[in-house]
Formats: structure tokens, sequence, C-alpha cells
């Protein structure tokens, strides 16, 4: 089952916003803001820093509101019948309508980021998608080294990695030339 994730957005030098986001919508908005999203953790959301006051919600009928924390995994939660698992192609249709059209050529700025629905690439980074907290680890670049650990995840996942630690790769590699590049730079550094 999918889950959302929670990025941090910079829309410019000042504004950043938090949103709950699939982690396939992650290389997305990085092309349309043009900036690097990062992954926030549910405990850094709950963290306020600088509020003057906080209070707890009054509920109706006495009854307790959700903590924060329970407010923000709620958030992440996908019900099993909108699942874009099960119909990626509609998945790819709300992307489409939700992020628009590319600012230098006149595709969608998913097809730029993904390729043609009929490619079949998007559909894999749908099917690979892993639970948030696997992406944490991820994204952190250093908890996955050997070559085993690496071949369990998926081109995208991959991708992702070599981001996170400046590794250069091309669009067209294959997953084990992704792999041999991400441990070249390992071995180097």
């Amino acid at each position: 089952m999918s889950k959302k994730i929670f990025l941090n957005v910079r829309r410019g030098m000042t504004t950043a916003a938090p949103i709950a986001v699939f982690p396939w919508e992650k290389r997305i908005l990085e092309h349309v803001h043009g900036q690097e999203c990062e992954i926030v953790s549910i405990d850094e959301m709950c963290s306020i820093e600088g509020a003057v006051k906080v209070e707890k919600i009054k509920m109706r009928h006495g009854e307790p509101a959700p903590s924060q924390r329970e407010q923000l995994v709620r958030m992440c939660a996908v019900d099993p019948e909108d699942d874009p698992l099960l119909d990626p192609s509609a998945e790819y249709a709300r992307l489409e309508g939700c992020y628009g059209m590319d600012h230098d050529l006149p595709i969608t700025n998913i097809e730029r980021v993904y390729g043609a629905f009929n490619s079949g690439q998007f559909t894999t980074v749908v099917r690979d998608a892993q639970e948030p907290e696997e992406l944490d680890v991820l994204e952190a670049g250093g908890a996955l080294d050997t070559e085993e650990d690496l071949e369990s995840l998926s081109v995208a996942q991959l991708r992702d990695i070599a981001a996170a630690r400046d590794v250069k790769i091309v669009a067209g590699w294959s997953k084990a030339q992704v792999i041999e590049a991400i441990s070249k730079q390992g071995v180097a550094a």
C-alpha cells in the first residue's frame, strides 16, 4: 500500500513549505521549483519552533482531539480504494493536472521527468515505491554501501541515492550501471 511522505519544498529564497505527497512526486517538485526538496520526518514536523502559544483543540462532545503526531500520520495514510498502485494511469493523469506544463518544452512536467506513460517508467516507479521510513534511510545517503544492499532497491531509489551522493549518472543507464557508479563513488570516498 502506498504512503505519503512530507517534503520541505523551497519555493524561493525565503519560502519553504512542508507538504504531504507521494514519494514519486519529489522529482517532479524538484523540477518545477528548480531546487532540491528534502524529506522531513514526522518527528521533525511535530517539533514546533518559535511558537508563542500552543493549545489543544477542544472537540465537541468531550472527545479528545488527536495529537499533532496522530494528525500527521493520518495525513500520510492512503485509502486502499484510492491507492495509486491500483491504477498508475489515473495517478499519471492526476499529476499532469496537478503540475501542469513544462516551462521550456511543450510537454507536461511529469512527462519531462518520467517520460510518456506508455514507456512504463512511471508505472515501475510507482510499483517500486517504498515505505516512508525506508526513504528516509535512502536519503541519508550512506546507510547502504554493499552491492547486495543496492541490488534490493529499485532504479528510482538508486537514482535518488546517486543524487544525494552527487554521483553523475546518465538517464538511460541500467540498474547495474547505476549500482556500479554508486559503488565506485563509495570506494573513492
